[in-house]
């Protein structure tokens, strides 16, 4: 049963477990602005919920109404079970609002004990394949620094695939900090996995307790590990950073550093 009612927003209460971890800011300014000259076009979905009601989806338009300054709010207020109005959700925010993949990593884990754990009751309910449900519900499972770096869009879903494959803590939050601070792409860090796995094979290295206190490493020459561009020594990730060069630009720099190391002036490439 469905009813559209003016609701004050003293009468609504947040929803208990929000959606969305974060809000933009900027978008929830832009929001109020518009309803402030257009007014609220689409309503709050809420239920009632101990003489108040609790919002069921329009989170955002909630949030917005009150930088606004609004007093009433159009609302649909609804009944229902639990599970009608967790489905409801999500067609709010999974399909209309593009959660973050950590936020509905979050989301499905809560929906899921919902569904009694099953996984494509889970798939139904949110209308997504079980894959894809799957993979969101691993990374509960994961590095709980790499999830919040992906809710904090510092990493994309596919980086943070590859980092919670890395089984030594020291050097997937090593990884972690030198792909937040370059900005590394999916093949990057495969390439630093690939090595590292080469290097732990052949050679016992202490993982480093964090970024700051990670040193040299002694490896073998051939090794293919990280190398600096500059001076030739091979360090730990967290000591460098990634640079990105034109071909023509790195050929430049190339001849610059042959010059620097024979004493001699800059050549003429």
């Amino acid at each position: 049963m469905r009813r559209l009612r003016s609701l004050s927003l003293d009468e609504i209460d947040p929803p208990p477990a929000p959606v969305r971890e974060t809000m933009d800011e900027t978008a929830l300014a832009e929001l109020a602005q518009s309803l402030v000259h257009v007014g609220m076009i689409e309503p709050i979905i809420v239920a009632p919920a101990h003489d108040r009601f609790e919002i069921i989806a329009g989170h955002r338009r909630y949030l917005a109404a009150r930088i606004a300054g609004l007093v009433t709010v159009p609302c649909v207020v609804i009944d229902g079970t639990a599970t009608a109005r967790e489905a409801m959700t999500v067609h709010e925010n999974v399909f209309r609002e593009d959660l973050n993949p950590a936020e509905e990593a979050s989301y499905y884990g809560r929906l899921l004990s919902l569904v009694g754990g099953d996984t494509d009751a889970l798939a139904a309910l949110v209308r997504r394949s079980r894959a894809v449900v799957e993979d969101r519900l691993l990374l509960l499972s994961g590095d709980p620094e790499i999830r919040t770096a992906l809710a904090e869009r510092r990493i994309s879903l596919g980086v943070a695939r590859e980092l919670n494959q890395v089984v030594d803590a020291g050097y997937r939050h090593s990884l972690l900090q030198a792909a937040i601070d370059g900005g590394a792409s999916v093949r990057l860090v495969q390439s630093w996995r690939a090595r590292y796995g080469a290097l732990a094979a052949s050679t016992p290295v202490a993982a480093p307790a964090s970024a700051a206190a990670a040193t040299a490493t002694e490896v073998p020459p051939d090794d293919g590990a990280f190398v600096c561009y500059y001076c030739r020594a091979r360090d730990d990730i967290p000591s460098m950073e990634l640079l990105y060069l034109h071909r023509t630009c790195r050929t430049r720099l190339e001849y610059v550093l042959r010059a620097r190391s024979a004493g001699a002036t800059e050549p003429t490439p």
